[in-house]
């Protein structure tokens, strides 16, 4: 091919990306932009999503719409999402569930590396390693040192297999090396009833469980992220406690289908920026637990490797196995 035909093509190209960018943000007419929420409505998740969406109107200069389907933990959604035309019409809800389900079932889950484009970070949140009342123990000292004395060791709940309260309790598992089994539950009300009552021993739990450690029904030990946490300023971090290797956050996002232009990336990520900083954000951020990120779609991309790098490993390591 020669110098001329190949500046000719790559004017062409430009030319249509800026068409496509130029329709986009012109909008359908009145028609609105979809954000697929792939979970089931009045979750943590679509509160957040619902005001996200509300905060992302005034930038985009058109109404956004939440639809909610829920799923196959989420791959329903997702894959409704990457089958959308790239044309900025259609943008999905994201958060570390998919990696972790991405992660223990890739041959059932949407990759999000492959079939999606980032816009951009939302939010993160901390887990809590919450124990029953029952066991008696104060710091994760006393944790590590009744799981290496009792009898069949200690038991740890989560949502289910290959789910990131799942992955944490195998973080635990690694990082202390003691004898653990593993109790899926089909969510956290569930499995927090349990762990108070002392029919299961520990679980590491999202900030909404605050209530439950405000009243004294479950004992927090320690979080997940590096850093205290505003909501939880009486726990500690647990890389500060002997744990140096067991950090982790929650978040979550917005991506597009693969295709979509970088022009109409740039476009929605600009407008998520705007959104986040939103009273109707603001407020679901302070209902939720979750502290606001935001960032380039690059720094969504880093999240997400980072996500499948260390969930994959505890795979291998400790030899989980799932269902497809």
């Amino acid at each position: 091919m020669t110098t001329f035909k190949r500046r000719a093509l790559l004017s062409l190209a430009s030319v249509a990306a800026l068409g496509s960018s130029a329709s986009w943000a012109q909008g359908r007419g009145d028609s609105p932009v979809t954000l697929i929420g792939p979970f089931a409505p009045g979750g943590g998740g679509d509160i957040l999503a619902r005001a996200i969406a509300r905060g992302l109107e005034p930038a985009l200069g058109r109404s956004v719409v939440v639809e909610n389907v829920s799923g196959a933990t989420g791959t329903i959604g997702l894959m409704r999402a990457a089958r959308a035309e790239p044309d900025g019409n259609t943008f999905v809800y994201v958060s570390a569930v998919q990696t972790a389900n991405a992660a223990s079932r890739p041959q059932s889950s949407v990759d999000l590396r492959r079939d999606l484009a980032p816009i951009g970070m939302i939010a993160e949140a901390t887990f809590v390693l919450a124990v029953s009342p029952t066991l008696g123990v104060k710091t994760v000292q006393d944790l590590i040192a009744l799981g290496q004395k009792k009898r069949g060791g200690l038991h740890f709940a989560s949502t289910g297999p290959g789910s990131n309260h799942h992955f944490l309790g195998e973080m635990f598992r690694s990082a202390t090396g003691l004898e653990l089994t593993h109790i899926p539950y089909r969510g956290e009300a569930v499995a927090i009833v349990d762990v108070a009552a002392g029919r299961v021993d520990m679980m590491f739990m999202t900030t909404a469980i605050a209530p439950y450690l405000a009243d004294g029904r479950v004992v927090g030990l320690g979080i997940t992220s590096r850093e205290p946490w505003p909501l939880l300023p009486h726990l500690q971090p647990l890389i500060t406690q002997g744990l140096p290797s067991l950090a982790y956050n929650g978040w979550n996002g917005l991506m597009a289908p693969r295709a979509t232009p970088p022009a109409v990336i740039a476009k929605l990520n600009e407008a998520l920026a705007a959104a986040i900083k939103s009273d109707a954000a603001v407020r679901a951020f302070a209902a939720t637990g979750f502290n606001p990120v935001g960032g380039p779609p690059e720094a969504m991309a880093r999240q997400i490797d980072a996500d499948m790098k260390l969930f994959e490993r505890l795979i291998r390591e400790q030899k989980l196995t799932f269902d497809q």
